[in-house]
């Protein structure tokens, strides 16, 4: 059958399965009006621009406003400006070029200085947020999140211009809220300033339904403040994402080696620092469905501490532990050290104590997916799309899967782990 004469339906979904491709997408396009409505809308739906001059933003607004039908496409819209210097975003060019796409359900912002009114303002949109190398005042940002109604701000990091004060509306309207991707790195300066940390959890409402926090537990403050939080404001999270990757622990002496040898532990999960704070999830957040914890896991034999590492997945069993029964889907995203090359070292996988793994992992009787997937944010049903959707499997990944199917102890995790493997859609933690 000519591709002239497919039905309308199997035209879209050829289109769908070319996503990606540019090139072809655009050649389908010149075969005929049907195959130019499919291909468009899809070669529209994910947009990512470089704004590197101060008129483009205006030039887009144009363009867009002169072609409806396309701006009624996108889906996924990224706004970043140039590399060379920080452009500036004014927030009414912003709200006018969304105007134009009530499509948009994520909306990106990199690279650039956010510039507008700290008052509240009465556009609406019903998009998600994610800021990423965003130079911003707090008011300026609370203002754009108050325009949009997708409820859900996700920050890897921010630059704030102005000391900040806590404002108990400030986020109010937030109903998920990630910062779990900022990284403190040594020797810079932070992604996401402790203060303003502390000002986004204390200005946002106890209605968030998605979390996602940074926890490096070498530091008490910071560890302190995120466990406060979830105790004061987490009764109504179901999905919550806690990276724990960061976290460092010195093997400078005798006592730090018998914390690492120490296979029991004062509870029966091994041995760790005395100052990881930690407490039941199940009494902060008791309607929990959803965790995701972010570990570190060793991608070359020699690239990291196989034995410091270790002590995170025993605090990660801890966690889970805590978790309540609601709990239906189970997530280890892997933050791999090391180079990404070949299939990785199993080194951190052979060290970890699966049987008491699987004990935990048993009691959660409503469990339908334990998976192990790739670092970076993943759809989350019913809260919107963060970002374009990543892979979730490598060949580092599926290694993992396939060494832990045959470590777990029990057929049902067995079974439970083996059926999600091949799902497209997890229901991870975005970071949102």
């Amino acid at each position: 059958m000519s591709s002239l004469f497919l039905p309308a339906e199997l035209k879209w979904i050829v289109a769908r399965h070319l996503s990606g491709d540019a090139a072809t997408l655009s050649a389908l396009s010149l075969v005929s009006k049907p195959w130019l409505d499919a291909s468009q809308a899809v070669l529209f739906s994910q947009l990512d621009y470089t704004l590197d001059s101060p008129g483009a933003l205006g030039n887009l607004i144009c363009f867009f406003a002169e072609h409806p039908r396309l701006a009624a496409c996108t889906k996924w819209l990224v706004l970043q400006g140039g590399t060379e210097s920080l452009v500036e975003f004014e927030l009414q060019e912003i709200f006018s070029l969304l105007d134009l796409m009530r499509g948009v359900r994520a909306f990106t912002l990199h690279h650039c200085d956010l510039n507008g009114p700290s008052e509240p303002l009465v556009f609406r949109h019903p998009c998600n947020l994610f800021v990423s190398a965003v130079h911003a005042d707090i008011r300026t940002l609370a203002s754009l999140c108050s325009c949009l109604e997708g409820h859900t701000l996700a920050i890897d990091d921010l630059y704030p211009y102005d000391p900040v004060y806590a404002s108990p509306a400030l986020f109010g309207t937030m109903r998920a809220l990630d910062f779990s991707n900022v990284r403190e790195m040594a020797g810079t300066a932070s992604h996401l300033p402790p203060l303003w940390r502390e000002v986004l959890l204390r200005s946002c409402s106890d209605n968030l339904v998605s979390v996602g926090l940074s926890m490096d537990l070498s530091e008490p403050l910071q560890s302190a403040t995120c466990w406060n939080f979830l105790q004061r404001k987490g009764r109504c999270v179901e999905h919550l994402r806690l990276n724990i990757s960061e976290t460092y622990f010195p093997l400078f002496d005798d006592a730090a080696e018998r914390i690492i040898d120490d296979e029991v532990g004062s509870d029966g999960f091994g041995g760790i620092p005395q100052d990881w704070e930690h407490h039941m999830l199940s009494e902060g957040c008791p309607l929990l469905k959803s965790v995701t914890l972010v570990i570190l896991a060793d991608m070359e034999d020699a690239s990291f501490n196989t034995e410091d590492t270790i002590l995170q997945w025993r605090y990660a069993l801890r966690l889970l532990s805590s978790c309540p029964s609601t709990i239906t889907h189970i997530f280890i995203e892997l933050y791999a050290a090391g180079e990404r090359t070949g299939t990785g070292s199993l080194n951190t996988a052979e060290e970890v104590d699966w049987a008491k793994w699987g004990e935990v992992l048993q009691r959660f009787q409503n469990l339908e997916s334990f998976r192990f997937v790739a670092s970076g944010r993943h759809w989350v049903p019913g809260l919107g799309d963060i970002c374009e959707i990543e892979p979730i499997t490598t060949t580092f990944i599926s290694s993992w899967e396939t060494y832990v199917c045959e470590e777990l102890p029990s057929c049902r995790l067995q079974d439970v782990l083996e059926s999600t493997r091949s799902s497209s859609h997890p229901l991870a933690m975005t970071a949102v």
